[in-house]
């Protein structure tokens, strides 16, 4: 998991030409704290979170670098790139990066997001033409230099956490005042932790099933995950800590439920022919960037331009 790669990108609906070369383009090179452009990284972090499907939402850590391509009416092309940070809201929550904690723990992901927006900095009009990113975790080496005793990430597919993850959510579904019991459906986050005994830390996604609990069934793997656009989902944080003794176990669990999902529209397919040159190479000439840092993270060493 350490070394694991994720690139990620999007270009739905959409045909684009580029057709100008990056030399004939008269790029201007802005800051990378101005309002305008932290206003088009917003815009354009918001759509790389509003297309993943899975994982947690990322968060604007830094802008690292921009170019502005200055175009009519006020319109200006931001070919940006973003130094992002895991946030604690999950994707499916639908929230906005700006609504949601950093993740500051090692193990969390880190990355860079490359976009092209077209961005008005009076209308606020956007239209973000491509984008992708790629990320990774921390590796163990770093982890265990920075904290030997705190907990440490581990496959979250492992037995041990999918068991932690059944068991903390069989005390939400005993406790819940819900009418239908939750199922399980991704174990998302997993960490180990020995102090007196093994303690085990999970974060999981849930989903409504078609099982009232009344009567009660005993085994609710068995019931059927309602539809996605049908279901109540959330995300579940538990703990299993055991400190060595027997009767000694203690099992928490919170789980924090998503917005039903809103109904999607029928999709429709978009031709746009603009002639916009390809993602610059090398880094621009702006002495203001890269720009502030949102958040420090331990061991974290951001990218330079060096």
């Amino acid at each position: 998991m350490s070394k694991m790669v994720l690139y990620i990108s999007f270009l739905i609906g959409i045909q684009i030409v580029h057709t100008l070369a990056a030399s004939t383009a008269s790029f201007v090179y802005p800051s990378c704290n101005s309002l305008v452009v932290k206003d088009a990284a917003e815009v354009a972090l918001n759509k790389i979170n509003s297309n993943r499907k899975k994982g947690y939402v990322l968060g604007l850590q830094r802008i690292f670098d921009v170019h502005e391509l200055p175009q009519k009416n006020g319109d200006s092309l931001f070919y940006l790139t973003l130094d992002v940070l895991e946030t604690e809201c999950h994707i499916q929550s639908g929230k906005k990066w700006k609504e949601c904690k950093f993740r500051s723990e090692q193990g969390t992901m880190y990355g860079q997001c490359k976009a092209v927006i077209q961005y008005n900095g009076k209308s606020k009009s956007s239209f973000v033409y491509s984008h992708g990113c790629t990320l990774r975790s921390f590796s163990s080496s770093v982890i265990t230099r920075l904290c030997p005793d705190c907990p440490r990430p581990g496959n979250p597919s492992e037995d041990s956490f999918q068991e932690v993850a059944k068991k903390t959510l069989a005390k939400f579904n005993a406790e819940s005042g819900r009418n239908y019991y939750f199922g399980l459906v991704d174990v998302t986050k997993g960490q180990s932790q020995w102090v007196v005994g093994p303690s085990y830390f999970v974060e999981y996604t849930i989903r409504e099933t078609s099982c009232r609990k009344s009567p009660p069934v005993s085994d609710i793997t068995r019931c059927p995950l309602l539809p996605s656009e049908a279901a109540e989902r959330g995300l579940c944080k538990g703990s299993v800590i055991n400190r060595g003794k027997p009767f000694q176990e203690t099992v928490e669990v919170k789980c924090n439920l998503f917005p039903r999902p809103k109904p999607q529209s029928p999709y429709s397919f978009r031709q746009i022919v603009q002639t916009i040159p390809p993602f610059p190479k090398g880094f621009s000439r702006s002495s203001k960037c890269p720009g502030d840092v949102a958040i420090d993270v331990q061991g974290l060493q951001l990218p330079t331009k060096g």
